[in-house]
């Protein structure tokens, strides 16, 4: 990328500096607009500032947007996003504009009439790797390219890994995945889990070989760390040999079961008032039934029919021809059915009117364990279930009310249990000791900590996925082992978001142990006279990329045939690359350009 380039930044929140640093590790020309910055900021560093509203097309002219090769709008209020994007588009028609933005409809609707306008939600970025964290522990990103899901992860050697003494080449070949990332020293990270906002965030440690520096002869060693990307389903398989966590299976309970679980809290949740009335009717009604057998003598049957006969209808059970204090009875009998009547009926109605029941009887739908628990529904938390109801996981969610997304939750055919999340009988209903991850995405800092803690305290080996909007808290969290998988959404979102500057050439971008890696697709037009018939490992060893797929005519070349194959135009790669290296490939292709014209 050359540095001259411009892109401006628009609001320096906890977003707007993620992506600065991002964009000044990648060499960009920054311009940030900022109402409250500090201009003598550090972080800041060689980036332009202008004080001032982003939304003053003074303000954007000073910031260069006549020149600027994108705008990225990053503020948190939708109204002021919206405003500057119009500005900007109106000040230069060509630039690129990326936006920040909470409204999905708006989303869906601004992005057919603008198409320089690319708008991109926070939550929507970060669920899937919510998700997918949950489901595979220490995965650093997924991304989906021709068709074929690929996930990146971080696996540890254990002493009974079946891989023990193998080699990477070996290793490679049998699981058809490639090694990203080889840390040879026996010594722990401090933090398990790679997913950071920054390289300054994680030491860069000299034993770590990446791409081009592996050794493939070099064999797997007990405490050793390896990063490996490939097809999600060939990924999976090699994570679970190397996985030290017990598997947890899906697993659903009996009908019978099911059944006395819906009973029982159907029993539960019945409110104390309707339980004290309908104690009181029966104690009347067994009363009644004794009186009249010892008086009358008749069986306890008709003792029964007899006390239901008065209090629910009009019969007076022939009691005119009955002393004077069988009529007594019958009289406070008759008042006492209309009181009880009246008084369970509106009871009654009142928590059925509540649907109280929808709660028993959903606890019924909740597996013995292998599900994962959702607590906090809100943009994100939907996001995420969307997600996993996609691959088929059974997900209960914790919601304190009722809202639009409980509803898409449940469309979704997630169980909503509604309740505060706090509340330790809540998480026992939902079975988080014996569920597959715990993901907390309420918009409460404290409130996920809160949870998290108390899950600990009933499962201390369970998976718990955070998320949080202060990154030094999910970094402490993350460092000291509280939480291993603290995150931070800013933090996750940020790559994302600079990833959209590069007309969408980049799939995803990941930062690994302080390396900042990408997805690339690129297709081989005619121009290319760099690439066209040259083989493709020994471009990627020239280059220092993975191959990730090779599609030619539609159709996917297999591995088998690559080393036989010579690049043609037309041939579409998925690469995986550090991004300050993508300037070999960009630059080549614009010297072809020029070349061409």
């Amino acid at each position: 990328m050359q540095g001259s380039r411009l892109v401006i930044i628009c609001g320096l929140g906890q977003v707007g500096w993620m992506v600065l640093e991002h964009l000044q590790c990648l060499g960009w020309t920054i311009s940030a607009i900022d109402m409250a910055c500090d201009p003598h900021d550090p972080r800041l560093g060689s980036a332009r500032l202008i004080r001032g509203d982003c939304r003053d097309p003074n303000i954007l002219q000073a910031a260069g947007v006549a020149s600027a090769q994108a705008v990225m709008i990053l503020t948190k209020q939708d109204v002021v996003n919206l405003t500057t994007a119009l500005a900007v588009c109106k000040l230069n028609k060509d630039v690129r504009i990326v936006a920040r933005f909470f409204n999905q409809n708006l989303i869906q609707r601004l992005g057919k009439g603008l198409p320089q306008l690319h708008l991109l939600s926070k939550s929507a970025l970060t669920a899937p790797i919510f998700a997918l964290t949950a489901l595979a522990g220490d995965s650093l990103g997924s991304f989906q390219s021709l068709g074929q899901g690929y996930e990146i992860t971080e696996l540890k050697v254990t002493a009974r890994h079946p891989w023990v003494g193998h080699t990477l080449d070996e290793l490679k070949q049998h699981f058809g995945v490639e090694v990203v990332g080889h840390e040879t020293r026996e010594a722990e990270m401090l933090t398990p889990s790679a997913v950071v906002s920054s390289p300054s965030h994680l030491p860069l440690g000299s034993d770590w070989r990446w791409l081009e520096q592996i050794r493939w002869d070099g064999q797997l060693l007990p405490g050793d760390r390896i990063i490996v990307v490939g097809p999600e389903p060939l990924v999976a398989k090699l994570r679970e040999l190397a996985s030290e966590e017990q598997q947890i299976v899906l697993r659903w309970a009996s009908w019978m079961r099911r059944f006395g679980r819906i009973v029982w809290r159907t029993l539960v949740d019945i409110e104390m008032p309707v339980k004290l009335v309908f104690g009181l009717f029966m104690v009347v009604i067994l009363l009644s039934a004794l009186i009249f057998y010892f008086y009358d003598k008749p069986d306890l049957a008709e003792g029964m029919y007899r006390t239901v006969s008065v209090m629910a209808t009009a019969a007076d059970m022939k009691a005119d021809a009955k002393d004077e204090a069988l009529k007594l009875f019958v009289t406070c009998l008759r008042i006492a059915g209309i009181v009880l009547t009246a008084a369970l009926t509106a009871l009654l109605t009142n928590y059925l009117v509540r649907a109280r029941l929808g709660g028993a009887f959903v606890v019924g739908r909740i597996p013995d364990s292998g599900h994962v628990v959702v607590c906090g529904l809100g943009s994100l938390g939907i996001r995420v279930v969307e997600q996993l109801r996609q691959r088929d996981i059974p997900v209960v969610v914790i919601e304190r009310a009722e809202s639009r997304h409980t509803m898409e939750a449940r469309r979704v055919k997630a169980v909503v249990l509604i309740g505060d999340a706090t509340l330790p009988e809540m998480l026992t209903r939902a079975r988080v000791r014996e569920a597959r991850a715990c993901i907390l995405a309420t918009s409460n800092d404290l409130v996920n900590v809160e949870i998290a803690l108390m899950i600990k305290d009933q499962n201390p080996k369970q998976r718990i996925v955070m998320r949080l909007e202060d990154e030094p808290l999910a970094k402490l969290l993350r460092e000291t082992n509280q939480i291993r998988h603290a995150h931070a959404v800013a933090s996750l979102a940020a790559p994302a978001l600079v990833a959209a500057l590069y007309r969408e050439r980049i799939l995803g971008m990941f930062w690994v142990k302080g390396v900042l890696l990408g997805t690339v697709e690129f297709k081989i037009d005619p121009m290319h006279h760099h690439l066209v018939g040259q083989k493709l490992l020994s471009l990627a060893s020239q280059l220092g990329f993975i191959p990730l797929h090779w599609q030619r005519d539609g159709r996917t070349l297999p591995r088998v045939l690559w080393t036989e194959n010579t690049l043609q135009a037309g041939d579409q790669l998925t690469l995986l690359l550090r991004l300050h290296d993508l300037d070999k490939l960009l630059d080549h292709d614009r010297k072809s350009m020029d070349q061409a014209g």
